[in-house]
C-alpha cells in the first residue's frame, strides 16, 4: 500500500440473517470491481479448501479483500480449532492441539486490518461466538463492535462485551469473579 496501513483484508462478521443486507450495502456504496467481496459461510468441512479456492481467485490486493462471514461459520471455525469452553478461561480462546495444523484453513490463520462485528450482543456470553470474536479481534489491528440491542441483562454481560474489543480495563478476571 506504500503507507502505514498493512496490506491485510477486512473481515465482517454478522448473523446469517444480515448477510444479504451487508452484501447489498457493499455493492451500493463501494465502486464495482475495486474490492473482492468473499462470502465465508457453511460448515468448516464444506469450506476446508476455501482459502486455496476462493482466496486464490481474488483480483485485488489483500487490503481490498472483504471477507463477509456469518457468526455460524466463525463459530464452527472456533469449534474446530479451540478447546471446549473452559470456565476458568473467561472467554479467552485456548488453542486445541490441532490448532497449528488446521488454523491456516480457518478465519484464525490470518491477520486483518479491521474486524467488524455486527450484532455484537450475540457474544455477551462465553460461547464459541464470543471466542471467535475475541480471536478475530486479536488477529486484527482494529475491531468495531456494533449493536442496537440492549446488551445488559446483568453486569457481567457488559463486562464480557467490554472484553470483545480488547479493552484493558476488562482483562482482570479477578474483578469479574467479584461480580459473579
Amino acid at each position: 500500500t506504500g503507507g502505514n496501513i498493512p496490506d491485510l483484508p477486512t473481515v465482517i462478521m454478522s448473523p446469517p440473517s444480515l448477510q444479504h443486507q451487508w452484501m447489498s450495502e457493499i455493492q451500493q456504496y463501494l465502486r464495482r470491481a475495486m474490492f473482492d467481496v468473499l462470502p465465508y459461510i457453511c460448515k468448516y468441512t464444506a469450506r476446508s479448501q476455501w482459502w486455496t479456492m476462493a482466496w486464490s481467485k481474488c483480483q485485488q490486493p489483500p487490503i481490498r479483500h472483504i471477507i463477509l462471514t456469518t457468526t455460524n461459520a466463525a463459530h464452527d471455525d472456533a469449534a474446530t480449532v479451540f478447546v471446549k469452553d473452559n470456565r476458568d478461561s473467561y472467554g479467552k480462546p485456548i488453542a486445541s492441539p490441532r490448532f497449528e495444523r488446521i488454523s491456516p484453513s480457518t478465519l484464525f490463520g490470518r491477520g486483518y486490518n479491521v474486524m467488524f462485528f455486527d450484532e455484537a450482543h450475540c457474544a455477551r456470553k462465553y460461547d464459541k461466538v464470543h471466542i471467535a470474536a475475541r480471536r478475530l479481534q486479536e488477529r486484527s489491528h482494529l475491531m468495531v463492535a456494533m449493536t442496537a440491542t440492549p446488551v445488559t441483562t446483568k453486569p457481567t454481560d457488559l463486562w464480557i462485551m467490554g472484553q470483545l474489543p480488547g479493552l484493558p480495563q476488562f482483562k482482570d478476571a479477578a474483578q469479574l469473579k467479584n461480580m459473579i
